[in-house]
């Protein structure tokens, strides 16, 4: 018997030619946040696609700055950006562990194709633009990210000193 969570994911994958609503993506975020919670009951010492549970977290967590692991992934995700004055590996990452991911349970993997990628970032960026990350330790007080512009992802860093606010993009969306 296929797991209820799965046939859903597998409905709905399957039907959906474009993401073009922000609950499509939040919808998908809930499912796969279920989908993943599962598997660490079956196996609690396996914590597998970390940077998909990062975004279903951040998806479904009104209040960031309580959930110590989604402010500690944002650290070392500021960390990068600071490093390479580029916000280019964010969606790239996510598109590769959630193909994975996806294949991993026999899921349709259209979502993961250029077109409908795009389309599914544009969308899903737009709900993550709702809710900044705020009261982060040390120099960063929050971290989000706008709209997208122009088919790129802009993300924003509040620090806590004279840099003030800074925003990084992407070359594109992918």
């Amino acid at each position: 018997m296929k797991d209820a969570i799965i046939e859903k994911l597998d409905r709905f994958l399957g039907g959906l030619d474009l993401f073009t609503e922000e609950y499509e993506a939040v919808y998908l975020m809930v499912e796969l946040r279920k989908l993943l919670d599962r598997e660490v009951e079956r196996m609690p010492k396996k914590k597998k696609f970390p940077l998909v549970r990062f975004y279903c977290n951040w998806t479904v967590h009104t209040s960031k700055a309580q959930n110590n692991g989604l402010v500690t992934q944002v650290k070392s995700i500021i960390d990068e950006i600071l490093k390479t004055q580029s916000a280019d590996f964010l969606m790239p990452a996510f598109r590769i562990e959630l193909s994975n991911l996806l294949a991993a349970f026999g899921l349709p993997e259209k979502l993961c194709s250029d077109a409908t990628w795009n389309q599914f970032v544009n969308v899903f960026v737009q709900v993550l633009a709702d809710q900044p990350i705020d009261k982060l330790e040390g120099s960063v007080s929050s971290f989000c990210y706008k709209p997208v512009y122009k088919d790129r992802i802009v993300v924003e860093i509040t620090f806590n000193d004279h840099r003030g606010i800074q925003r990084f993009e992407s070359a594109a969306l992918f």
